[in-house]
C-alpha cells in the first residue's frame, strides 16, 4: 500500500514539474517575442510600491490569524513597499484619476472585509 502511494505522489510530482516547466518556456517565449520590437523600459516603482502595501495589508492581518500561514505574502508586500519607497525619485508622475483613487479605496475595502470574514470563520469555527 505504501509504495502505490510513493509511486503514485512521485509521479504527480513529476508530472508537475514537466508542466511547470512548460509554463515558464511558453512564458519565456512571449516575453522574448514582445522585447524585440519595444525600446528598453525600466521598471516602474510606484507600481511596486502600491502594489507591496496590497500584500501587505493582506498579509499582515492573515499571518497574524493563521500564526505563520501567510508569512511570505508579508514579506514580499514588505519588500515591494521598500523597493519602491527607496527609489521614489524614479517613480513616473502620473496624477491619480477619480477613477483610479475609487478602485484603491474599492480594492483596501474589500481587503478589509476579506481579512475580517476569515478572522470570523477562524474564531467562530
Amino acid at each position: 500500500m505504501k509504495i502505490d502511494i510513493m509511486a503514485e505522489i512521485i509521479l504527480w510530482s513529476v508530472f508537475a514539474i514537466i508542466i511547470l516547466i512548460l509554463l515558464i518556456a511558453v512564458v519565456a517565449v512571449f516575453v522574448l517575442k514582445k522585447k524585440k520590437g519595444r525600446a528598453e523600459v525600466g521598471p516602474d516603482y510606484r507600481t511596486f510600491f502600491f502594489m507591496g502595501l496590497s500584500w501587505l495589508c493582506i498579509g499582515a492581518p492573515l499571518m497574524f490569524i493563521y500564526n505563520e500561514f501567510f508569512n511570505g505574502l508579508a514579506v514580499m508586500g514588505v519588500i515591494f513597499t521598500t523597493v519602491g519607497a527607496a527609489n521614489i525619485k524614479k517613480w513616473k508622475k502620473r496624477p491619480f484619476t477619480k477613477n483610479q483613487k475609487i478602485s484603491w479605496v474599492l480594492v483596501f475595502t474589500a481587503m478589509m472585509v476579506l481579512v475580517a470574514f476569515v478572522w470570523y470563520i477562524k474564531a467562530f469555527f
